[in-house]
C-alpha cells in the first residue's frame, strides 16, 4: 500500500539534477542554529527551581528548539527532494 501511494512521486524524482540541491553552508548554519538551542535548553533546564519556573522560563526555549528541528526537517526534504511523504 505505502509503495502505491508514494511510488509515481519518487518514480517522478527519477531525472538526476546537476550540482548540489542545497548548498552546504546552509545546512551547516541549521544544524549549528538547532545545537545552539538544544545546548541552551540543556543549560536553562538545568538551573530551574520548581514547575512554575520551569514552565515559564523553558517554554520559549523549547519553541526556539522546534522551530530549529523543523529548519533542519526542511533542509532535509530540499535535499531529498521527491521522496516527500518517505520522509515525513
Amino acid at each position: 500500500r505505502i509503495w502505491n501511494d508514494v511510488g509515481p512521486e519518487i518514480k517522478a524524482s527519477d531525472a538526476l539534477k546537476e550540482g548540489p540541491l542545497l548548498p552546504p553552508e546552509d545546512l551547516k548554519q541549521v544544524c549549528k542554529y538547532l545545537q545552539g538551542t538544544v545546548t541552551k535548553f540543556s543549560a536553562s533546564a538545568s538551573v530551574v527551581a520548581d514547575v512554575e519556573e520551569a514552565q515559564r522560563s523553558l517554554t520559549p526555549i523549547a519553541e526556539e528548539v522546534i522551530k530549529a528541528y523543523t529548519m533542519l526537517v526542511g533542509n532535509l526534504l530540499r535535499i531529498n527532494s521527491g521522496a516527500g511523504y518517505s520522509l515525513s
